[in-house]
């Protein structure tokens, strides 16, 4: 989808924890600029974000000040896409075969509505937690389906991610779960 400026639109998975985090509750030191500034430039830019039952029970659950202004001006324009995906079985039991321990297996299935969010929408998801970016990376090696997701963390400054918002958010080879290393 693009605006009437033209720009390439994507729908969003934002995890709770870069709303948060843009708060400054609970954020390592610089997060909560990076996050703050990522929201921004989501709103600023032409991109969406996709809210489902799940996130938006844990946007609720965390939210900030800030986060809520945010996603008040997010719904003004118009820029909130509501879905509720499918709980997908068949990955959610792959799971087990890719987790090392049981820690590890209930973090992914945490996350789990956030992969199955991204999965029928544009297949972006953003989020602060590596930990589960890792675990879904080494799913994605068994579940094709998951191979072109685009999983980002605006906290790490290699991704670059203000620069990649504005340039359409583009499903990169690098950013992909099947690709992260």
């Amino acid at each position: 989808m693009t605006d009437e400026k033209g720009q390439t639109s994507k729908r969003l998975v934002i995890d709770a924890d870069v709303a948060q985090a843009a708060g400054g509750e609970g954020a390592k030191p610089g997060a909560s600029i990076c996050c703050r500034d990522f929201l921004l430039a989501a709103l600023k830019i032409c991109h969406r974000v996709v809210m489902t039952g799940p996130i938006r029970a844990e946007w609720e659950k965390h939210q900030s000040s800030m986060a809520i202004t945010w996603l008040t001006s997010m719904e003004q324009h118009d820029k909130i896409v509501d879905v509720e995906p499918s709980e997908n079985d068949e990955l959610r039991r792959a799971v087990s075969q890719v987790a090392t321990n049981k820690g590890e297996q209930e973090n992914i299935l945490d996350d789990m509505h956030i992969v199955e969010a991204a999965m029928v929408t544009d297949g972006v998801a953003v989020s602060l937690d590596d930990r589960a970016r890792r675990a879904f990376s080494r799913l994605a090696t068994e579940r094709k389906e998951i191979q072109n997701i685009v999983w980002v963390n605006p906290v790490e400054e290699s991704e670059i991610v203000i620069a990649w918002l504005e340039g359409g958010a583009k499903a990169e080879k690098g950013r992909t779960l099947g690709s992260f290393t």
